[in-house]
């Protein structure tokens, strides 16, 4: 029988926004009296939306965080009495979290991990030889680390959270931002140390990476565990829904797909993605897909779509989990309306009523739907939204900063003047309309730890000029900062192009200047 490496018994952990003795201000409960265990040599992932829970679970897992209430136990040991004989059993790898010394050698840097880790030096260069042969890293070990790929960094920032030979593994996003040729190196590394006896969870926002890799998969939603078991087992959860995936070519595709739903050849529907006329989009069926592909293209047809590519099939792992957490009818409303903007088509007559709606995401995302068709509507129920309250006005903001209309500029101008209100919304709104005054904001934002994330987020949309200027001012922080916005940064799935945007392209930039400034004596 399995013996039982992590036990987790009625788990809670709260986040206040104040908090005097005893009593506070609760902001959220991030987990909610969660129950589990993992046997040794499992291969668990842990999936969840963001603010689910994950990482605040990981947390408290590798002792980083102090739990409100409940038990956990790892590797055998309490986590409230002997967290330091459990950081002795455990490792762990948040996304490319160890960069070490940029300018100091792969070898280098690892042989001072292990000095941290307390290993001797002739078992240090013992362990660290072995894993650079087992993660092919040999050749670079005298290569600065500021040098190496993305690729390159994964493997050596899984190598270090290996120095210690760990028995729990924890990953955070290993794969972040790696091309498929280095995802599946780490992928292969990651299954021979669970063969060996290694236990890992692991957690991903791509859900088709964890299928790939993991055997049994935990959900968490609003700190609630909602499922335990085998991927397989989740399907079977399922198995009565059925999914039609089609490519497709033609204008009103949301008109079309609006039918399909009202003649009953599909139960749901969503739009992917759409660009120059080619739409590719999820028809959700309530029995075997196959039956309903005949009809649905033929419908499809009389709404001159032309259909390119249809596959019919079972739910991938990504549909199970969004319908197992179930998506509420609100999000369903907003998501519809979503794909009349990803089209650029006009949104139908009988969606007008939504303008009115009080939820503000399904309100913001019809004005922003409506706004090309019918100007003159929509531009005082966005003034008023930014009088209401503050869920209002973040979804008003996040409309006017999208369709990025100058008029609006000196209400938001006022939003921001009163100090009682939301700034983040009101700041990211005018550098995407170009008011080259909020920089210095700006700025503040990407350097504040709570808000860096946001800004990053948005920064695709931002103004060329604003962009310009943004760029100058990050040209002169210091080395520190510029490393602090780098890390942020390479966190993302879009990095290089946030790091070409902000001019932070290179790993070290002391070494970088050092070398500029050797390249200058030598022209000379």
């Amino acid at each position: 029988m399995a013996k039982t490496i992590i036990r987790v018994q009625n788990l809670k952990k709260d986040y206040y926004q104040y908090k005097v003795f005893a009593k506070g201000k609760l902001l959220t409960r991030a987990l909610n009296g969660l129950n589990f265990k993992i046997d040794e040599g499992e291969f668990v992932g842990l999936i969840g939306v963001n603010g689910a829970g994950k990482s605040t679970l990981m947390r408290i897992l590798t002792t980083n965080m102090i739990k409100c209430s409940g038990k956990v136990f790892v590797a055998g040991y309490d986590a409230d009495k002997d967290e330091e004989e459990i950081k002795k059993k455990i490792s762990w790898m948040f996304g490319q979290d160890y960069s070490g010394i940029g300018w100091a050698s792969l070898e280098k840097n690892m042989k001072l991990a292990a000095a941290f880790l307390g290993l001797n030096k002739e078992e240090s260069g013992t362990r660290i030889n072995a894993l650079l042969k087992q993660f092919n890293l040999e050749e670079k070990k005298h290569m600065d680390v500021w040098r190496l790929s993305s690729g390159m960094i994964a493997k050596y920032s899984l190598a270090v959270a290996l120095l210690k030979k760990p028995k729990i593994l924890f990953l955070d996003e290993p794969l972040l931002g790696l091309d498929t040729y280095a995802k599946d190196e780490i992928r292969n590394i990651l299954r021979d140390l669970n063969k060996k006896g290694t236990t890992i969870l692991y957690t991903d926002h791509q859900l088709h990476e964890v299928e790939k890799i993991c055997k049994r998969l935990l959900i968490i939603n609003k700190g609630d565990l909602l499922f335990d078991g085998s991927t397989k087992k989740l399907k079977q959860v399922y198995r009565d829904t059925h999914v039609l995936d089609i490519i497709c070519n033609g204008k009103n595709i949301n008109k079309a797909l609006y039918n399909l739903k009202n003649k009953k050849l599909c139960s749901d529907y969503e739009i992917i993605e759409s660009e120059y006329g080619t739409h590719t989009v999820k028809l959700f069926t309530p029995a075997d897909s196959k039956n309903y592909l005949l009809k649905a293209v033929t419908e499809l047809k009389k709404k001159s779509i032309i259909v390119e590519q249809i596959n019919a099939g079972l739910l991938g792992l990504e549909d199970v989990y969004r319908k197992f957490i179930k998506i509420d009818e609100k999000d369903k409303q907003a998501k519809v309306l979503e794909g009349f903007d990803k089209t650029g088509e006009k949104p139908l007559k009988e969606f007008e009523k939504l303008l009115k709606h009080t939820n503000p995401k399904i309100r913001g995302k019809a004005c922003s739907a409506f706004w090309k068709k019918n100007k003159k509507k929509v531009r005082p129920i966005l003034l008023n939204m930014l009088q209401g309250n503050k869920k209002m006005q973040a979804e008003a903001l996040q409309v006017i900063g999208h369709i990025k209309d100058k008029s609006f500029m000196d209400s938001v101008l006022k939003i921001l003047a009163d100090k009682e209100t939301i700034h983040d919304h009101a700041v990211v709104a005018l550098a995407k309309m170009g008011n080259e005054t909020i920089v210095p904001a700006v700025i503040r934002f990407i350097m504040d730890e709570e808000k860096v994330c946001f800004v990053l987020d948005h920064l695709t949309e931002f103004d060329p000029y604003v962009l310009g200027i943004l760029q100058e001012r990050i040209n002169k922080l210091s080395i520190y900062d510029k490393a602090y916005l780098q890390h942020h940064c390479r966190k993302t799935k879009n990095h290089i192009n946030l790091l070409e945007m902000l001019g932070l392209q290179h790993r070290d930039y002391r070494q970088w200047r050092r070398e500029k400034i050797r390249e200058k004596k030598g022209v000379n």
